[in-house]
């Protein structure tokens, strides 16, 4: 026993490790998944309930080619059953009479099942109300004891079959939990998208599956749920230079002649082809037919050019251009035509718009920095998005919002137009702002109406359309209160501007002729034309809510603790 043992652990780390260079940027689902199911792999004979496990992440991270490599690479294809729980019948029958096929010796030896696209389930609607979906229960029943009846037995007492030596992979898309799965833009950084998705805990998961299941039902689905990331850009990479090996290393066991991509080429296929929360698909896609359904033509153009080669160089500019070459020496040139769609967006224009849109996103920039104390991870004059002409992107901002948050965020929002103003004149600003004033105004007065950042007396105002005697209703002197905080904001913000103003106009420039900036070269910015006290608000360690807490003495700060001597025993703190 001990042998076999050994000889499945080995497997499994072998397996650990070759998922780990088939898959990238999932390193931690990778880990999860194999000291889950090495619990099953190893003894599922002493299983009294089948084992479930969850894997809940974004299209196209891997989730179920996960699985399905996994169980290639121990050899278990025999015994491994997929279902899509979208699909309402099978090739062999509905999912009941599937799972009653199964005879008692391929159960006892434990099998292995996927119920993919589990989202697509769910048992309660969009509004709340209870789904009626008896092709499903057969699963809450196998997910919960493992034991299925089989009332097609001719004997009067049904015969129950025995799941529970089985192992199920629920998997699924929760759009619920993944908020930023419906940003389809192409120009927002991977590694932002990355970094929210790390962020997101099991409650978290646990209230998404309360929006589609009923809670016994989320009972039966365990603990055991593995959460993937979102892809980062070193993920895209990765991928990008597996997949080149693989159509090069084909391309040299089928013709002998070896095909190198330049950096050039594979900078322009991550530009076209990565979409962040599409995950790797598109990015293959790209691969495939701008790249990869051209073989052929590259290597007859080759032919063209010379009799023999053994080396084909790949680049681009406005076409793909092709060199040859035989053992070093330079035989010629071709050139293809490039479809690629995106990366034309996103270049440089060097117009009177970017010129705007650098001032415009700039002036975002400096309020941001002043008022969160942070440097942009990114900043674009030229988008391929159709919703937005310049992005600024920033890192995930604080769960605890402030009324120091709320004035840090009006001044954000309110630093496009202001420097437009202070760059272009008083009559020549745009009304490109008109989207960042309404998310401003709305979020001061739902601050001021839900939370009392005004500083007033705490009470919830009414919304429109909400009970009328229920919450307090004179607004005037709210709205007075909310008008002179943001005129209080948008002082403060020019003052700024005038005082950051060579950093505004240096910034702008380079962004007017570049599409884009990062977080290194703005930084490289502003340590140049920067001011001290901007510097000093970069620099600034600010105490959080538990560090606030523990320094206060209590004695002499209003917080009553002398008075602990005086309570009961009981009541006291420990330690106190």
């Amino acid at each position: 026993m001990m042998q076999e043992l050994n000889s499945k652990h080995a497997l499994l780390e072998k397996a650990r490790g070759s998922l780990k260079q088939r898959f990238f940027g999932i390193d931690s689902a990778i880990d999860q998944l194999v000291d889950s199911f090495g619990s099953w792999y190893c003894l599922s004979y002493l299983q009294e309930r089948p084992l479930v496990v969850n894997l809940w992440g974004m299209t196209g991270v891997g989730k179920s080619d996960l699985i399905n490599q996994l169980v290639r690479e121990l050899g278990l294809c025999h015994r491994y059953h997929p279902f899509d729980m979208g699909t309402e019948k099978y090739a062999d029958g509905d999912l009941e009479s599937i799972l009653n096929a199964f005879s008692e010796d391929q159960l006892a030896e434990g099998l292995l099942f996927t119920l993919d696209e589990f989202q697509l389930a769910r048992t309660v609607s969009e509004h709340g109300n209870e789904l009626f979906r008896t092709r499903n229960r057969i699963v809450w029943k196998l997910l919960d004891d493992g034991c299925l009846r089989d009332m097609g037995t001719s004997s009067e007492k049904p015969h129950i079959k025995d799941f529970s030596k089985c192992i199920f992979f629920v998997i699924g898309n929760l759009d619920e939990v993944y908020t930023m799965h419906g940003n389809q833009s192409p120009d927002i950084d991977p590694d932002l998208f990355y970094q929210q998705s790390t962020e997101i805990t099991l409650p978290a998961v646990k209230e998404a599956l309360k929006k589609r299941f009923r809670s016994e039902q989320i009972a039966r689905l365990g603990n055991n749920h593995i959460i993937y990331p979102a892809l980062d850009n070193r993920a895209f990479e990765c991928i990008l230079e597996k997949r080149l090996e693989e159509i090069s290393r084909a391309v040299q066991e089928k013709t002998g002649i070896s095909l190198e991509v330049d950096k050039g080429l594979k900078e322009w296929l991550l530009a076209e082809g990565v979409l962040g929360t599409q995950g790797a698909r598109p990015l293959l896609s790209t691969i495939s037919y701008t790249l990869e359904d051209k073989i052929p033509q590259i290597i007859y153009l080759g032919f063209q050019q010379a009799k023999s080669f053994n080396v084909v160089v790949l680049s681009v500019s406005d076409r793909l251009w092709i060199s040859y070459y035989s053992s070093g020496k330079y035989l010629g040139k071709a050139s293809l035509p490039m479809s690629g769609q995106l990366e034309k967006l996103k270049r440089s224009r060097g117009d009177d718009r970017q010129a705007l849109v650098a001032v415009h996103e700039c002036g975002h920039a400096l309020g941001y920095m002043w008022g969160f104390g942070k440097v942009p991870e990114k900043l674009l004059s030229v988008a391929a998005s159709t919703f937005s002409p310049g992005i600024m992107m920033v890192e995930s901002k604080p769960v605890c919002f402030s009324v120091h948050q709320l004035k840090a965020e009006v001044l954000t929002l309110l630093g496009g137009i202001t420097a437009e103003k202070l760059v272009f004149g008083e009559d020549n600003f745009t009304h490109g702002a008109s989207q960042d004033i309404h998310m401003m105004t709305d979020l001061v007065m739902q601050s001021f109406k839900n939370t009392a950042f005004h500083g007033g007396v705490p009470v919830k105002y009414a919304e429109h359309g909400e009970q009328f005697a229920f919450f307090y209703h004179d607004i005037k002197d709210l709205e007075a209160k909310a008008l002179a905080f943001i005129a209080d904001c948008e002082m403060e913000l020019r003052n700024i501007l005038e005082r950051e103003r060579i950093l505004l106009v240096k910034l702008a420039q380079f962004l007017a002729d570049h599409s884009s900036m990062g977080r290194k070269q703005v930084e490289r910015y502003l340590s140049i034309y920067g001011s001290a006290a901007l510097k000093g608000k970069i620099s600034e360690e600010r105490p959080g809510y538990r560090e606030l807490l523990m320094t206060k003495s209590g004695k002499g700060q209003g917080l009553g603790l002398d008075c602990v001597e005086n309570c009961p025993h009981s009541l006291k703190p420990d330690g106190l």
